[in-house]
């Protein structure tokens, strides 16, 4: 019986402050609602095919415990959503840097950042040229 892996680990985190700014300045941009997604393909990354990042604005939520909710629920959300494409970026060896922008003005539910995020993988999916299966 095969186990499914929904960890999200620290190679996984975008971190390197170089990558991140060739993503803002190069990356292409799509909105699903009030999750945005930065991203692009990208030369070799290490230990991985897939870095993401997640981001809240300071702005429309002053309150750190606000932020880092939704920053939690982001997460939550990729860890499960994000098994398709890392098995298509495998299977055609392409490396992939992302950041997820919470643009929304209230604090969202789970299923509602869930399906957000699933629009978006999906557009990536697309994008990749691939066929993919669940």
């Amino acid at each position: 019986m095969k186990t499914t892996n929904y960890r999200f680990p620290a190679h996984q985190r975008l971190k390197k402050e170089k990558i991140i700014t060739k993503l803002f300045n190069q990356g292409k941009h799509y909105k699903a609602g009030s999750v945005t997604v930065v991203w692009m393909f990208c030369e070799v990354l290490k230990n991985t095919n897939l870095q993401t990042g997640f981001s809240v604005s300071k702005r429309k939520f002053k309150k750190a415990v606000c932020r880092n909710r939704i920053k939690r629920q982001l997460r939550e959300a990729w860890r499960y959503e994000k098994l398709t494409l890392e098995n298509a970026l495998t299977k055609n060896n392409k490396f992939v840097a992302l950041m997820f922008i919470y643009t929304g003005e209230n604090l969202p539910e789970l299923t509602d950042i869930r399906n957000k995020i699933l629009l978006i993988s999906q557009h990536i999916q697309t994008q990749l040229g691939a066929n993919f299966t669940v």
